[in-house]
């Protein structure tokens, strides 16, 4: 975002009852309200063997997620990343921000990121070119069609904040 604007979203940002407000400057508009923070990050796992990307990933594993609010945003912010083109026509990075060797980030709707990573080979050419393939496959799931997939939660500490 240019200085200009940024300094625009500081400036109609005020703080009431200990929580930040934003009333949006003219031509931006505010994409989500709520927590800072993810209350649950959405994330399966699969063996990299499973995904067919076995040549670019190596033998170990794969995640992917999708987390709604800013706390994943805020921790690519601190970490290292790097331009990766576009996802279904949305721009993407690539980082290791969310752990294993490397994750593809995206954000397929406002206020929403979704990630794809994998552990278990070097980050390089091959193993971005594989992750890319693999996001290009995903769809976003409803809140109603990932209840149906059964998941197996866990209570994790998380590094987001």
């Amino acid at each position: 975002m240019p200085q200009p604007e940024l300094i625009a979203v500081a400036a109609a940002t005020s703080v009431a009852s200990g929580r930040p407000e934003i009333e949006s400057p003219p031509g931006l508009s505010v994409t989500a309200t709520g927590t800072s923070r993810p209350t649950y990050i959405h994330e399966a796992r699969y063996s990299s063997a499973e995904t067919g990307e076995v040549d670019g990933l190596s033998g170990g594993l794969t995640f992917t997620g999708v987390a709604r609010c800013g706390g994943l945003e805020d921790q690519l912010y601190a970490a290292r990343v790097q331009t990766a083109g576009t996802v279904k026509g949305k721009p993407a990075i690539i980082t290791s921000a969310f752990g294993g060797n490397g994750a593809l980030a995206w954000e397929p709707a406002p206020g929403v990121v979704a990630y794809i990573g994998y552990s278990g080979a070097q980050l390089d050419e091959g193993a971005i070119a594989a992750l890319r393939r693999l996001a290009a496959r995903t769809r976003l799931l409803s809140p109603e069609q990932w209840q149906a997939t059964s998941p197996a939660t866990s209570d994790q500490i998380n590094d987001f904040g």
